[in-house]
């Protein structure tokens, strides 16, 4: 190396080095705050000006960023609390009813067209029904995917309006709303309570109709029967029937979605003619074993209106393990529902299965005919006890037996709790890169 190079290496350091002394001196200081107390007052004053409007704009952009993202909850706890028998459980209630009031702002502070508006707020809703803890599917799965996947298949659910009977805090009906933009969805729920709940949260989607009453065999007036029904005892609401919504003032009935403790074969009995003219998809919740004799009529009346029946294999309701939804298809479109992809994968992974009220399909056969009152799951001669169709006395004979199934498809809490852990994981994984010994400690804990 020459003498020149040597040089130019060696003024180099010292500059370097006496930079780094001045900064030390300074404490890391901005340089337009050095030139304000050392001298250069117009450049440092000119340099304080800019960065305080800079500081402004970013702080106003982060304020609106703010308004207009809704926080929603990521981490997934295990359940702490079972469900009583007719508790109606809230999911999460009291947050979603925050997000959505932070929405409302958000988009009230916003100056955009009505058909951006209502795009946003259902891509908002989206997120706050399926990001909340527990989100919409947690407690039941397959029921929750299937009909939403199914309306996004063209030409496979009959047109008319969706309607979701027995709506309780309308989850499912907003679902419904979000996923079929182009459908009407009439939510109704006795309530008075629970309807202007669901009114405050999702009201705003402009295809979405809620409404307080029942519906029935007949026309008329009903009191609750018990606290399930979320208002007071003494309380009236009215009863319409299937057809007096539909038949009588001609409007197409697509999907009905029944949620109405047990009185399932009434709504059907008061709605042949909207069956019959429209023929819409259906489910219908059944607790199988509670009373072979109705659910053998249920799905007889079923039959005979040429409708065929599948049950959902996946436990829809607590203490009793036997609850399930029944998903029935008008014959006239068999052909249609060979075709659906979403139908076809459940039909391949046995979630759900064809079945009938008596026979070789018989429903009582293909949902744990252990819990007959008497058998192995339903010791004892009360039908409604607790102990009768346990989680518990399931999984033994489950065990027993060797009959190994999906969790999701075995019990309440082992469905939860297996959704609950693959959804934690799933944002887990995109949340860090490396997995640490506390990711490691705090997975661990939701599988004990």
């Amino acid at each position: 190396m020459n003498n020149k190079m040597k040089l130019n290496i060696s003024l180099f350091k010292k500059k370097k080095g006496n930079n780094r002394n001045k900064d030390a001196r300074n404490g890391g200081c901005p340089h337009f705050l050095i030139d304000l107390l050392f001298g250069n007052y117009i450049f440092g004053f000119i340099a304080l000006v800019l960065f305080t409007i800079v500081s402004f704009q970013f702080l106003s952009l982060s304020e609106h960023i703010g308004k207009v993202h809704v926080q929603v909850i990521t981490d997934i706890p295990l359940l702490t609390k079972d469900p009583t028998n007719n508790e109606r459980e809230p999911i999460a209630i009291a947050k979603m009813t925050e997000a959505v009031s932070e929405l409302e702002s958000a988009l009230s502070a916003e100056s955009i067209d009505s058909n951006n508006e209502n795009e946003t707020y259902r891509r908002k809703v989206h997120d706050i029904l399926h990001h909340r803890t527990p989100s919409i599917g947690d407690h039941e799965i397959i029921l929750t995917s299937f009909l939403p996947s199914l309306l996004r298949e063209e030409g496979m659910v009959p047109e008319g309006i969706i309607f979701d009977v027995g709506t309780q805090h309308g989850e499912q009906a907003a679902h419904y709303a979000i996923t079929a933009p182009s459908r009407q969805v009439l939510a109704m729920d006795p309530s008075d309570k629970l309807v202007e709940e669901i009114r405050k949260n999702f009201g705003k989607l402009p295809n979405l109709r809620v409404e307080q009453g029942g519906v029935g065999k007949t026309v008329g007036m009903m009191k609750p029967r018990d606290s399930s029904f979320n208002m007071d005892l003494d309380q009236e609401f009215k009863i319409y029937t299937l057809d007096s919504l539909f038949y009588d003032k001609g409007e197409r009935l697509g999907l009905l979605h029944l949620d109405v403790e047990g009185l399932e074969l009434d709504v059907l009995k008061g709605g042949l003619q909207t069956l019959r003219a429209y023929k819409p998809i259906m489910t219908t919740e059944v607790r199988v074993h509670k009373d072979p004799e109705y659910t053998k009529e249920l799905l007889e009346l079923l039959d005979r209106e040429g409708y065929d029946s599948y049950v959902i294999y996946e436990v829809c309701g607590y203490p009793h393990m036997d609850f399930r939804n029944i998903l029935n298809i008008p014959r006239s479109l068999s052909a249609r529902f060979a075709k659906s992809d979403t139908a076809n994968v459940l039909l391949a992974t046995e979630a759900i299965a064809r079945v009938t009220g008596n026979g070789d399909n018989s429903i009582l056969n293909a949902v744990y005919p252990c819990c007959a009152l008497g058998g192995e799951c339903c010791p004892g001669n009360d039908i409604n006890a607790k102990s009768c169709c346990s989680e518990t006395l399931v999984m033994n004979y489950l065990t027993k037996n060797n009959l190994k199934k999906p969790p999701s498809m075995m019990g309440w809490k082992s469905g939860r709790i297996s959704f609950q852990t693959w959804q934690w994981r799933l944002r887990q994984r995109q949340k860090v890169r490396n997995t640490t010994k506390r990711d490691l400690k705090q997975e661990k804990s939701y599988l004990s």
